[in-house]
């Protein structure tokens, strides 16, 4: 079974089973943050009766995104392809395009046409913004 996941959005995680044909797909939305992933994803997975040993592979949104959305999805899909052996698909989403757009893309392009990998890297829409410290190691104001 190949299955798509979208954790791109800190409010919600959004799942779709690619395995069926166009017509059919079931695409299913949960209001979660970060933290409500895991039990959104095997909600989703026993909607549509299927057990993580059944996934082939993982098509999943990289970004760009919320840092903390895509962390905690990508850490999330990185751990499971890892201990159970799924291929990894990553995709590039704008965050104002429609995922049902995204998917219907994925699909024409053919299911086995994608790189994959074994581990997913985000790409965050903002660039980090970190201080300098203003501080010596001793904790002193330079």
């Amino acid at each position: 079974m190949m299955i798509y996941v979208n954790g791109q959005d800190i409010h919600k995680l959004i799942c779709a089973n690619l395995s069926n044909n166009q017509d059919q797909v079931l695409v299913d939305q949960t209001d979660s943050g970060p933290e409500g992933y895991m039990k959104a994803f095997c909600s989703f997975l026993e909607k549509i009766n299927c057990s993580l040993n059944d996934i082939e592979k993982l098509f999943v949104v990289i970004g760009p995104g919320s840092a903390t959305a895509l962390r905690g999805s990508l850490s999330l899909i990185n751990t499971l392809a890892f201990t159970k052996g799924i291929g990894l698909v990553g995709i590039e989403k704008k965050s104002d395009e429609q995922d049902i757009d995204t998917i219907n893309k994925i699909l024409e392009q053919g299911l086995s046409t994608f790189e994959v990998k074994n581990v997913l890297i985000p790409i965050y829409e903002h660039n980090p913004r970190i201080t300098i410290s203003t501080k010596d190691v001793l904790r002193r104001k330079v």
